[in-house]
C-alpha cells in the first residue's frame, strides 16, 4: 500500500488500550507473529484483518486509510485542525507558514 498510516493507527489503538501484540492478535483471531509483522511493515494485512480490527476498535476504514480516501483525508484534516486550535496563535501562524511552503513546493513538483 502507498501509505503505512494504518500501521500507526493500529499501534496507537493497541497502546492506548493497554493491549500487547499478543492480546490484540488473540482478540482478532491471529497469531502474534502476524500482528508483529503488520506493525513493523513486514506484511500487509488482509482485508479480513481490517474488517476485524475495525469492528473491534470502532475505527472506520476511512480513518485507517486517511491519505487514500477523500473522506479519510477530511477526517485527518479535522483532527489536525482541532490540534492546531490548541496552539498559541504565534505557533499556529508558524505552522500555517510551513504548511503553505510545503504545499507550494508539492504543487510545483506536480506541475513538472
Amino acid at each position: 500500500m502507498e501509505t503505512d498510516y494504518y500501521r500507526k493507527v493500529i499501534k496507537k489503538y493497541r497502546k492506548e488500550n493497554k493491549l500487547s501484540q499478543e492480546k490484540l492478535a488473540e482478540l482478532l483471531g491471529y497469531d502474534t507473529t502476524y500482528m508483529s509483522h503488520i506493525e513493523t511493515g513486514k506484511r500487509e494485512p488482509s482485508v479480513d484483518f481490517f474488517i476485524k480490527f475495525s469492528n473491534l476498535s470502532g475505527i472506520s476504514f476511512d480513518y485507517l486509510f486517511c491519505c487514500e480516501t477523500q473522506i479519510g483525508t477530511q477526517i485527518k484534516l479535522n483532527e489536525l485542525s482541532n490540534r492546531m486550535m490548541k496552539l498559541l496563535p504565534k505557533d499556529r501562524q508558524f505552522t500555517f507558514k510551513i504548511l503553505d511552503e510545503l504545499l507550494d513546493r508539492f504543487e510545483q513538483d506536480t506541475k513538472k
